[in-house]
């Protein structure tokens, strides 16, 4: 009796036991199925997140294409009117045709800028693109974890936190990229002020041409007026004036400091008074246009010429033999008589009389060292100024 009443007690505290933990587990598996419920509605909302952030990405790349194709089309726009600006140009004075060349050059410049700029622009979408493709690889992911979630909570609850990480990564990868395309934009406004003022410039530049053109004719004329009036050519000896002697001296030491260091040589002659200034000393490298080393030497020359009376001036470019590169001139003899042209105009606004003023090329027929070395090629680039 006792055995009996022992073995049911046992039975029916195994019994309590095992319903007890059958409401544990009842227990756990609605937590369970109340996590899940929750981490399937956070990956509704990423999920909404994520497409809305894809809408915008897709508008604001067909936006970037559309303003991209508007500046292609303005670049070919100035690059028709660059060239049809040049073809009226050319055909104008020596050195107004090399201002031009400078100003496409630097006007070529800008537009290889602002080219890069543009291929900054489209790097910038393609990485754009990569990552929306690696959102997308993450979106994957996401449903991928979201299944194991339905199996581990607790590694579910690992990997909603990565995911929030990742959420603020690219949350701050898309402020980033505002920041970068207004910085864009910024850099487009300003690229075309660019072009706006080299319009500007070459509107300038055609109104100098135009006036040189001018300058030019009045020039002929009067020289055509000074031959005609001009009597029977005099004996070398007899066209120096006298008083050009007087300022050999001051001239000379005026100088002094140029003629010490090779770049200026001054001489009587039965010529007359020639002053013969270096390339270098005279002209800004590489081109045809006064320095201010240059200007200073016609400047102290000047000023000893203008109180006597002078009969005659003559300005005599001389170049070497090498064939030309960089500078806008058909050949030697033009890039001579471009540098006379340039001095004999400086001396025309600082007051002298263009009557008696005569530019000369002699290109490099009259070399006064050998143009097979470098130095000697350097004596002969040169410019004689001859006063009677």
């Amino acid at each position: 009796m006792k055995v009996r009443t022992l073995i049911g007690f046992m039975v029916l505290s195994f019994l309590l036991s095992g319903c007890a933990q059958l409401l544990s587990w009842q227990q756990e598996k609605n937590v369970h199925k109340a996590r899940i419920a929750e981490l399937e509605n956070k990956c509704r909302e990423y999920r909404t997140q994520y497409y809305r952030l894809i809408e915008q990405m897709k508008k604001q790349e067909a936006q970037s294409r559309a303003r991209i194709n508007e500046l292609q089309k303005e670049i070919n726009s100035l690059k028709q009117e660059s060239e049809k600006r040049e073809q009226e140009l050319l055909s104008k004075t020596d050195e107004l045709a090399f201002s031009l060349k400078q100003k496409e050059k630097e006007l070529q410049l800008k537009e290889e800028k602002y080219n890069v700029s543009l291929a900054s622009l489209n790097k910038r979408i393609d990485e754009l693109t990569k990552q929306i493709e690696s959102l997308r690889t993450d979106k994957t992911n996401l449903e991928q974890a979201l299944a194991r979630e339905k199996q581990v909570s607790q590694q579910k609850d690992e990997q909603l936190k990565l995911i929030q990480q990742e959420n603020q990564k690219l949350n701050a990868l898309i402020d980033d990229q505002k920041k970068q395309i207004s910085k864009n934009l910024s850099d487009i406004m300003a690229l075309n002020q660019n072009l706006q003022s080299l319009k500007d410039e070459n509107r300038q530049l055609k109104r100098t041409n135009e006036e040189l053109a001018r300058q030019v004719e009045m020039l002929k004329k009067e020289k055509e007026k000074a031959l005609a009036q001009t009597p029977v050519p005099l004996p070398e000896w007899a066209t120096i004036s006298p008083e050009i002697k007087t300022i050999y001296p001051e001239l000379k030491g005026s100088l002094a400091r140029y003629i010490k260091k090779d770049e200026v040589t001054i001489s009587m002659e039965k010529r007359g008074l020639v002053l013969t200034i270096q390339n270098e000393a005279l002209f800004e490298p590489g081109t045809v246009i006064l320095s201010n080393s240059g200007k200073e030497i016609l400047a102290k020359l000047i000023g000893r010429i203008q109180p006597i009376k002078v009969k005659e001036i003559t300005v005599v470019g001389h170049t070497d033999n090498q064939p030309l590169q960089d500078l806008p001139f058909f050949d030697n003899w033009a890039l001579g008589s471009a540098r006379a042209s340039n001095v004999v105009r400086y001396m025309v606004k600082q007051g002298i009389d263009p009557k008696i003023l005569k530019p000369v090329s002699a290109s490099f027929y009259h070399p006064v060292a050998s143009n097979s070395t470098p130095e000697g090629r350097r004596k002969n680039r040169r410019v004689e100024i001859i006063i009677r």
